[in-house]
Parts: structure tokens; C-alpha cells; sequence
């Protein structure tokens, strides 16, 4: 057995655990008489126990459940998640892990020099869960650099980086990103790999091409030997402030259809949940690393948000995501992650969202018109109809028909300009742009010479992008 995956999954079941909802009183009378109801095995003091009990796992849950809760009512909420939070450590370019699993590094940096040209490996973490690299570049020559030419956009190096086992086996990098300067004034790239098998301290680490360089311009195809040994017991880790609930202060509010600037839209349902959410929150060396969720509980699909940091002044605070904390978005929620390089701050800090990007989508708005047999260019289909899908509304004034497809216009947007209107029809694939004018938006969808645009009833399917109004915060400040 596992025993620190076992200890992993304990604690992930204690978080559950506490964040569910406390059970109805039905659910527990229920409970209690189903539970003396079960017969119960009677054993003569005398006998001997028979060589196979059989026990179900309904009945070990509930064991552990009433441990639990008794646990729990007997120590106090505090008490209990204070002793998770000893748990759970941050390590500069690593990130997030808990302070059993066993870890081994990368003992000293390791560099190598290739035409002028160095390649330092920092920083190596490894665990039963991941492996993370951290590194910088020295000396790429000026000629290296991308200029914000067309040529040298579209010959950026893109790297592949792999770690190469000693049995032939490679190991793909699957996420990581920047890692911010180091004291040199260095900037530090940080990737992140599957676990390595604890019989495995010897690797060596490949990457093709150097990140941020144009194509041929700078030495490719680098190899360099790494070894690990057992972490120190002085590895630099930071402590970790697990949020056991949500602040009173996080607020939402919605535009309405008078007073929108970006969407018109009146006001969202929730179900109630509130969308935002932060969970951990990362003292560092030179200040704090904040952890929550965008839950997806708003009308259209959100795809994008950006936070505002504001001290206690009302002040903006820079802010970096860090690349060694894993940010796993699900259909659920949009993990983030803000660092901020700052400890003289005046509490509370508030992160604040003032709107979010949304995808507005649904089959079953649609538009249906007749082109007829032979639609000419030049044709027009007046429509004159609001369309809405949830919060993204507009207004489809006319369908044009031009040589080599069909325009729609659009108006009712109050900002085109932060709004994308994505129409598209069932059959051959089209081309689709829009030209945005002061008072309208038209979308074009254009076929090429080998297809014929679609003709008679035409399906028109709609959906959108746009920003939708919060604001939504959360306020926070350390306990001391």
C-alpha cells in the first residue's frame, strides 16, 4: 500500500468532507434506525471466531464517517483545518505539495555553453506527482531576437522539451510557464513533466530550440545531463493559508439593460452561488500568492477574466501568474492563480473582477430563411428579430447575398468592438469575417470557388462573444 497516496486522499476527503453541507435531520433519524435495524453477529466468549468475516464497505464508510464527525465536533472546525493547513507546502518553482511526500532535487545547477550561448539549470524538484524544472538562458546573440517582423512571426522558435530516461523512454513536458526574474535579473522559464521512478536519478533533459528566439538564429538541439538526490531538510518551502470558507465580502452585481455599457443584459441568475472563490492564499519571500476559482455558475460559459488587485488604499498592485502553481481549468471552474511582489501592503487586499469573458451559445437559437433556388447577389432577406442567448443580445437587421456567400448585419451592440458574433451554416465550409461600421456590424461568409454557396431554407446558427458585467471580489487579509 501507498501510504502517502493514502494520506493524500485523506486529507482531499477531509476537505470534502468539511465543505459539504451539514445532512438534514430526516437523513440522519434515517440513518440511525436503518443502522440498528442490521443484525447484529453474536459470538459465544467461547467460541472460536470463523476464519472469514465478510464486511462490507457501505458500513466501514459510515464507520469512518461517525469517526469523522465525532472528530470533528470533539477538536472544532479551526482546530482541524489549522492541522490540514500543516500540510500543504509552496517551493518556488515547484509549487503546491503536501509536506509528507517524499522529494528528491537536483543537488547543485548545471550549466552548459554552446557558441556563447548558456543554458543554467537551476532548479530541479521531483515528487510521486510531478517534476518541475526551472531555467534560464545567457548570452543570446542580438540577432536571435525577434524583431516584430512578419518574417520573424511566423519563424518563432517553438520548443519541444522532453526528459530522456535511461531505458529509451521520454517523458513530454506538460505544462509549466514563467517563472519572473531571479535576483540577477535573469529571467527564469519553469516546465513541468509526469513523475520519474524513484530508481531514476540519472536523466538528461532535451530541449530543440531556445524559447523567445528566431529559427537558425541560435545553437538547437540541446542535451544536458541531470542527476537528483534526497531533498535537503532545508529546502526553501512557505507555508500555506487554506480559506476554510467564503468571505462575507464577495459581492455581485449585473448591468441592466438601461445602464450596460458593454452588454446589454438584464440581470443574470446564479442558482443562488456566488461565482468567485479564494482558496489558498501563499506568504512568500517578497510577498503573497493568491489561489481561487472563477466557478462557472453565470449565464453563458465564461472563457476569460482578469483580476484588479487593490490594497487597502484602493491602490492597484502589479501582479504575475505564476508558472510553477498548476492551473487546471474544468467545466466547473476557471482555476487562477496572482502573485504580487509586495509585503509593506495596507490590508485588506481585494481581488476584483470587473467583467468576464463569456461564450454565449444554443442549438435552439437559430435563424431560418428562404434564399430560394437562385439567389442573385445583391439579394436581401429582411429579418428585423432580437436574438438572444442568455446574456449576448443583438439585433439582426437583414441577410445580403454577395457573389460568393451571404453578409448579415447586426446592430443593437453598444460596443461591436468587444463583442464577436460567430453565425455559421450546416453544409460546406465557409470563410467569416466581420467589418465593424458606426452603427452596424456585418458578417460575412464567403465560399471559395470550389464550393457553391448553400441555396433554398438555410439554417443560420448564432453564437457569441462578449463581456459580461460584474463586478465580482473577495477581500482578504492574514490573521495577525
Amino acid at each position: 500500500m501507498n501510504k502517502q497516496k493514502d494520506f493524500i486522499s485523506l486529507e482531499q476527503a477531509l476537505e470534502q468532507f468539511f465543505s459539504a453541507p451539514v445532512p438534514r435531520k430526516e437523513f440522519l433519524e434515517n440513518l440511525e434506525q436503518s443502522l440498528y435495524a442490521e443484525p447484529k453477529m453474536r459470538i459465544h466468549p467461547f467460541s472460536k471466531l470463523p476464519r472469514q468475516i465478510s464486511f462490507r464497505p457501505v458500513y466501514a464508510f459510515l464507520g469512518v464517517s461517525v469517526i469523522l464527525i465525532i472528530t470533528f465536533l470533539a477538536v472544532g472546525p479551526a482546530n482541524v483545518f489549522a492541522a490540514l493547513q500543516g500540510l500543504i507546502r509552496y517551493i518556488p518553482g515547484y509549487g503546491l505539495v503536501d509536506e509528507k511526500t517524499p522529494l528528491r532535487v537536483l543537488p547543485e545547477p548545471v550549466s552548459v555553453t554552446r557558441e556563447g550561448v548558456t543554458v543554467i539549470v537551476k532548479q530541479v524538484v521531483l515528487s510521486t506527482e510531478q517534476v518541475s524544472i526551472t531555467y534560464i538562458v545567457k548570452g543570446i546573440p542580438f540577432e536571435a531576437r525577434p524583431m516584430g517582423t512578419i518574417s520573424d512571426r511566423g519563424n518563432l522558435c517553438v520548443p519541444v522539451s522532453e526528459i530522456r530516461l535511461p531505458d529509451g523512454s521520454r517523458l513530454e513536458q506538460q505544462g509549466g510557464g514563467p517563472g519572473g526574474y531571479d535576483t540577477g535579473n535573469n529571467y527564469q522559464y519553469i516546465e513541468k513533466f509526469p513523475p520519474i521512478r524513484a530508481e531514476d536519478n540519472q536523466v538528461t533533459w532535451f530541449l530543440s530550440c531556445l524559447p523567445d528566439t528566431v529559427t537558425g538564429k541560435a545553437p538547437t538541439n540541446w542535451e544536458i545531463p541531470l542527476h537528483f538526490v534526497p531533498a535537503p531538510q532545508d529546502l526553501p518551502v512557505f507555508s500555506v493559508d487554506i480559506i476554510t470558507s467564503s468571505p462575507e465580502t464577495i459581492k455581485s452585481s449585473f448591468p441592466t439593460q438601461a445602464t450596460a455599457d458593454i452588454v446589454k443584459t438584464a440581470e443574470p441568475k446564479t442558482d443562488g452561488q456566488n461565482p468567485l472563490a479564494l482558496d489558498k492564499v501563499v506568504e512568500t519571500k517578497d510577498g503573497y500568492i493568491f489561489i481561487g476559482q472563477f466557478r462557472q455558475v453565470l449565464p453563458a460559459q465564461v472563457t476569460n477574466i482578469e483580476p484588479q488587485i487593490l490594497d487597502g488604499n484602493g491602490l492597484l498592485q502589479g501582479y504575475t501568474i505564476p508558472g510553477d502553481i498548476n492551473i487546471e481549468t474544468t467545466d466547473q471552474a476557471i482555476r487562477w492563480a496572482y502573485q504580487i511582489h509586495n509585503k509593506n501592503i495596507t490590508w485588506p487586499v481585494t481581488i476584483r473582477f470587473e467583467f468576464a469573458q463569456v461564450y454565449c451559445t444554443d442549438p435552439q437559437v437559430k435563424l431560418t430563411f428562404d434564399a430560394g433556388p437562385n439567389p442573385q447577389a445583391g439579394q436581401v432577406w429582411e429579418i428585423n428579430q432580437d436574438y438572444a442567448i442568455g446574456p449576448c443580445k443583438f439585433h439582426i437587421d437583414f441577410v445580403k447575398r454577395i457573389s460568393k456567400g451571404y453578409v448579415i448585419r447586426l446592430t443593437g451592440i453598444q460596443n461591436a468592438n468587444a463583442f464577436q458574433i460567430s453565425p455559421w451554416i450546416e453544409g460546406p465550409m465557409f470563410s467569416g469575417g466581420s467589418i465593424q461600421y458606426p452603427d452596424h456590424l456585418d458578417f460575412s461568409m464567403t465560399y471559395d470557388h470550389a464550393q457553391v454557396p448553400p441555396k433554398g431554407l438555410i439554417t443560420l446558427y448564432l453564437s457569441a462573444y462578449g463581456p459580461l458585467l460584474g463586478p465580482w471580489q473577495v477581500q482578504w487579509q492574514p490573521n495577525k
